[in-house]
């Protein structure tokens, strides 16, 4: 048996994986093909289920209940306390929570951020988004979902195992 991954590692990989997420946005084959370890977390098996199309759902179906549990902890993570407000915009915006974002390009939700990162002053350019102030966002987004899966393993037992749940185990 496999050990769960330390608290760093797993920050780490959940990091990697918005950043992989960001370029497409949440739609629905992009959290299949690039959401990785997020798709791990016992906090994304817990919303899927919650959504599960059922057994005999098509692989669009299944697709879109992915994007539905995912987008679901994402908006969690986005109102925690610790993550601020200009980092809250500019992730609603790349990520795209906002659903007037959702399907854009990566350089428009960029901009948008931009637009919204500092209401009332000169937009951020879409280049200083992605440099700067999206890989902090990122990191602290990492940070909470990272503390967010701790905490949901410490109150559900059954889901300590790690990312490899041991679902239909009798033992």
């Amino acid at each position: 048996m496999e050990d769960p991954p330390s608290d760093e590692e797993c920050v780490k990989a959940i990091r990697e994986a918005l950043g992989k997420l960001v370029t497409d946005g949440l739609l629905p084959y992009n959290v299949v093909e690039n959401g990785g370890f997020l798709r791990e977390l016992a906090l994304f098996k817990d919303r899927r289920r919650r959504v599960d199309p059922g057994e005999n759902a098509d692989e669009t179906a299944r697709n879109k209940a992915d994007e539905k549990a995912l987008r679901a902890v994402l908006e969690a993570a986005v109102e925690d306390e610790e993550i601020s407000g200009k980092h809250r915009r500019l992730l609603r915006a790349v990520l795209p929570l906002n659903e007037e974002h959702v399907g854009k390009s990566i350089k428009e939700r960029r901009v948008a951020a931009g637009k919204d990162l500092k209401p009332g002053k000169k937009a951020v350019t879409a280049g200083t988004i992605r440099n700067h102030y999206e890989p902090r966002a990122l990191e602290k987004l990492a940070a909470v979902l990272g503390r967010m899966e701790l905490e949901f393993r410490a109150k559900a037992p059954s889901s300590r195992g790690g990312p490899a749940d041991s679902e239909g185990s009798d033992s």
